[in-house]
């Protein structure tokens, strides 16, 4: 069973901050490693992420060193078959990496059997986690935990919860990234930029992705506006982003690949407004400081969305929205969010009069 966090004489020489996947979970993340930095500003901070919290972390200011468990490409080559020895040598040399240093601690905001696997692994005396009520499967084995849970809010504010348990004191607004304009100033600068329209998910979360109609309908409202609008797709996504781009109207185009993460966070701090369902993308940019309007259904808001002035969280508040499903047959939840809506929500963030939209 977890132990209580106990006071901390005096700061670690060196920690291992722990948040394998998803993308926007690492973001969340954010905040806290900000407090920790501030808590112990002359303490070495590494982390361990997977592939796609590579494109967060990867030269943060925080983090004195990145490690990337390549979880996925493992586990990929591996039910194909193939890879078992080259797979097998890379895990070894990531446990050598992970150990080249002794971790005075490790911060696990992940709180699952994969992130207690890594703590095995790198050795650290004391590991730090969220309450037992919070975390899963065997991720409380052994760890600090606070004395009472976060409770149900959001997830930013249950990791800060965890960095309080280790003695830190100060609010959000002391961590949170800073921009130097406020959206109505920046209104201006970003009135030549495109709007960036991401309308796919992961094969994995479909029963949050808004229909193609709605999007559709989406971008002929702003092409009558003269606003340009360029569409987001990742690998594989391509003949569906073509098909959506024949059902618009002219001037619609698609954005260019983006095969690093450098690229695809400069595309999204390009965008004058991106829109998206509740996806990993659709925090970073929120993160970058680009308005977003976020499409939210099975997910709920209050624990997930993100927040801040150029946020725009829109849901159709049907009553089994939000849920707990994985998976659904109907996603009413999103089908039912109306294109008007969304229509207002981005012409609000470009600046442009909303009075002609329909308010449904």
């Amino acid at each position: 069973m977890p132990r209580p966090i106990e006071p901390i004489p005096q700061p670690p020489s060196r920690v291992l901050i722990v948040r394998l996947s998803a993308l926007g979970d690492v973001v969340h993340c954010l905040p806290a490693i900000a407090a920790l930095r501030a808590h112990w500003p002359n303490t070495k901070f590494d982390a361990v992420t997977e592939e796609l919290g590579r494109i967060v972390l990867e030269g943060h200011p925080e983090i004195d060193r990145l490690l990337v468990l390549q979880r996925k490409a493992w586990l990929r080559d591996l039910r194909r078959g193939r890879g078992l020895v080259r797979h097998g040598r890379a895990a070894v040399a990531f446990a050598r990496e992970l150990r080249a240093h002794r971790y005075d601690a490790i911060v696990d905001f992940q709180g699952n059997s994969r992130s207690f696997g890594i703590g095995l692994v790198a050795r650290a005396p004391v590991r730090f986690t969220h309450h037992r009520s919070e975390v899963k499967e065997s991720g409380a084995i052994g760890a600090r935990s606070p004395a009472e849970p976060a409770g149900r809010g959001h997830r930013i504010d249950k990791n800060l919860h965890l960095v309080r348990a280790l003695g830190w004191s100060g609010e959000l607004s002391d961590v949170v990234p800073k921009h130097e304009r406020s959206l109505v100033e920046e209104t201006e600068a970003r009135r030549a930029r495109p709007v960036l329209v991401q309308p796919f998910v992961s094969r994995h979360g479909l029963f949050k992705q808004w229909p193609v109609e709605s999007f559709v309908r989406l971008i002929r409202s702003l092409r009558e506006r003269a606003i340009e609008v360029v569409l987001s797709c990742g690998p594989g996504e391509e003949e569906d982003a073509r098909a959506l781009v024949a059902a618009c109207p002219p001037g619609v185009t698609i954005s260019p690949p983006t095969p690093t993460a450098a690229e695809f966070a400069a595309l999204l701090e390009s965008a004058r407004v991106f829109v998206a369902a509740d996806t990993g993308p659709l925090h970073l940019a929120a993160h970058l400081g680009t308005p977003v309007v976020g499409l939210y259904g099975p997910k709920d808001p209050a624990v997930y969305a993100p927040r801040g002035e150029r946020a725009r969280i829109l849901r159709s508040g049907i009553a089994c929205s939000p849920c707990t499903l994985r998976r659904c047959s109907h996603a009413a939840c999103m089908q039912l969010l109306p294109a008007e809506r969304v229509t207002r929500a981005v012409l609000e963030l470009c600046g442009v009069p909303t009075q002609t939209v329909p308010s449904r």
